[in-house]
């Protein structure tokens, strides 16, 4: 009798494993098949660019940094801001990253962001933050939900722009900024002066 009930454990055990009920080794084979395939479309885009490509297919996040420039280029969930961002771009307390690009060589960066606060608190949250750091004002319009500010400092400038996020599944606001900085400082005069 005990060796009928280890002939029938031996067969179940196995073909429980492989199919014939939950598989524990499924999700483990599905994640390795999922992360080959990140891994070579890495791989084939690192080659075709010539930067570091880094893929998420959980998130369907793709992140980029170009190896002799240092520009980066990424989208999706869960994407890392450069350590090099500038500084001057003020980042909207808890929103998270959807999209990020710097450019060494032309001193520029952009970001869109997008938080679950409505887009008037936002609006008064950059006016209020760009005023303090002591940034003008250079336009201020609105356009049906989007506010558009422009601020410049220094041999700086910074556009802003607001607006209500339109999907069901994630309500708030979007917000895109973008940066750039000309290698002369706008604030003095060709002779020296203020």
């Amino acid at each position: 009798m005990q060796k009928k009930i280890l002939s029938v454990v031996a067969i179940a055990v196995p073909l429980s494993l492989m199919g014939f009920g939950c598989n524990p080794f499924q999700k483990a084979q599905d994640e390795l098949t999922k992360k080959a395939a990140e891994s070579v479309t890495e791989s084939v885009l690192s080659k075709a660019t010539g930067g570091k490509v880094d893929v998420n297919s959980d998130d369907g996040s793709m992140q980029f940094k170009d190896n002799k420039t240092g520009d980066t280029f990424g989208f999706g969930e869960n994407i890392k801001i450069p350590s090099d961002f500038p500084s001057d771009v003020y980042l909207y307390d808890g929103a998270k990253p959807a999209s990020v690009i710097t450019s060494r060589k032309d001193n520029t960066a952009n970001i869109t962001l997008t938080t679950a606060d409505d887009s008037e608190k936002v609006t008064q949250w950059y006016e209020a933050k760009y005023k303090a750091e002591g940034w003008t004002e250079e336009s201020s319009s609105a356009i049906n939900n989007l506010e558009y500010r422009e601020y410049t400092k220094d041999n700086k400038k910074v556009a802003l722009s607001i607006w209500p996020n339109s999907s069901d599944e994630k309500p708030g606001t979007m917000i895109t900024l973008g940066y750039s900085q000309t290698d002369e400082d706008t604030s003095t005069t060709a002779d020296g002066g203020e």
